[in-house]
Formats: structure tokens, sequence, C-alpha cells
């Protein structure tokens, strides 16, 4: 986000991040989601509300405590958010924030090497690649 605000050219951007560096082994490696969310040099572990969707439980929900935030700890995972979530935002008040508003955003972040698809009209800053 920063990148992309730094791009304006009377911008100035001031990023503050929680924890030190995010140069550590297990940040650079898919399968080190598993040995970084729950360490607590790295990785804030909030707890969920109470869900009756889970019989009361409350899920983990681990947040990034280092340079580059939950980025850095979320296992190489890139997903754009529920369609839904952003519309219902909006709904609340949040204009400019419809799915339809966001959708080019998510675009110029993305390409796609994989199989051909119906619409892939992205100007990449990131490679996203198919499990194929």
């Amino acid at each position: 986000m920063a990148a992309r605000l730094s791009e304006k050219p009377k911008a100035r951007v001031l990023v503050l991040e929680a924890g030190g560096s995010d140069r550590r082994f297990w940040l650079r490696l898919p399968v080190g989601y598993f040995k970084s969310i729950y360490n607590s040099k790295v990785s804030h572990l909030f707890k969920g509300a109470p869900d009756e969707g889970i019989a009361g439980r409350q899920m983990d929900v681990p947040r990034g405590r280092v340079i580059g935030g939950s980025s850095s700890i979320n296992g190489l995972i890139y997903i754009r958010g529920q369609q839904q979530d952003f519309d219902d935002w909006e709904a609340l008040g949040a204009d400019g924030w419809s799915y339809r508003d966001v959708l080019m955003h998510f675009r110029n972040v993305e390409s796609y090497d994989g199989p051909p698809t119906v619409s892939r009209e992205h100007r990449p800053a990131r490679r996203i690649r198919s499990g194929q």
C-alpha cells in the first residue's frame, strides 16, 4: 500500500510496523507458516469472538509482528477478499469500497501463469501461478 501511495509525486508516506526484520528463514518458506504464526517474536496471536457456528469456540487470528506485517507470516498465500464483504462495507457507508470499486486494484497487482481462462487483462506487479 505504501508503494502505491508513494506513486503520487507530492505524497509523503510513513510506514510504521510493530516488530523487527522479516528476514528470518521460516518467513521465507510456505511451510514456515506453521513455525511463525505461534511465534510471539513475529506474530500477535489474537483470539476471535466466540462463534456459535463453531460451537462457541474462538478462532486464533494470527497477525504479523514484523516489517511486512501479516503478509510476512501468511505462508506466501495471496487471495482476494470475499466480494460480499466489500459490498457490505460499502453498504455500511464505506464509499468506494464495493467489490466493483476495488477490483481494478486487485487486477493491478496480478498476473496469471496457468491454463487460459475467460478474463485475464492484468498489468502485473506480482506473478501468480496456478498450483498445477
